[in-house]
């Protein structure tokens, strides 16, 4: 990883997209926004204009996953909007695990006071940024020369340690997956009832 380099992590939901800046040398970032989601399509233009004001060298984007990690609903469409992300900037997309980062994120929040008073449609509005910061501060961490492993006894998952594979396949392709290698013929017993070993 190139000393100083800047990226925007993304924690992506049906209704909203929490947006957080972080940068490599320090592996700390912050909440910047919240955009908005309507009808299955991020408001773009608000996109443009976070990528165009803090011009990133990455893009940083959490894969919502069961805690098996086994994908779920919410995995098809971040992967999907991982694809129109880096079709649209160019931009090289990556993508770390997101596995508790908004229980996390609302027990931070809760802990500050920042829910009180306020109803569950603002609640969820301020946790995404949040939960963006913690998906990317844990990616920008594993890339540190002396990343630490995951702490004990709890706290979001490690991010996917290493670069994105981009050749992550396109969501919607309908290539099926290779077949499995035919199993070896199982030992034949000779006339003794020994086993005979194949040759080969």
């Amino acid at each position: 990883m190139r000393v100083g380099r800047t990226f925007l992590g993304f924690d992506y939901g049906e209704r909203r997209i929490g947006v957080a800046v972080g940068q490599s040398v320090t592996g700390t970032a912050s909440p910047l926004s919240t955009v908005n989601v309507r009808d299955g399509e991020p408001d773009w233009d608000s996109i443009d204009g976070i990528v165009s004001t803090w011009k990133p060298d990455g893009l940083v984007v959490g894969e919502p996953l069961h805690m098996d990690g086994r994908p779920q609903t919410m995995t098809r469409r971040a992967r999907r909007f991982r694809h129109a992300l880096r079709s649209r900037f160019g931009l090289p997309v990556h993508a770390a695990d997101e596995r508790l980062t908004t229980v996390e994120a609302r027990a931070e929040l809760a802990g500050r006071g920042a829910f009180r008073g306020a109803g569950a449609g603002r609640r969820r509005e301020i946790d995404h940024p949040v939960a963006a910061r913690i998906i990317l501060e844990s990616w920008l961490g594993e890339r540190r020369p002396n990343a630490a492993g995951p702490k004990a006894g709890g706290g979001a998952p490690a991010a996917r340690s290493g670069p994105d594979p981009d050749p992550d396949p396109d969501p919607d392709s309908n290539t099926a997956p290779a077949p499995d290698p035919a199993p070896a013929p199982p030992p034949a017993a000779d006339g003794d009832g020994g086993i005979r070993v194949h040759a080969g």
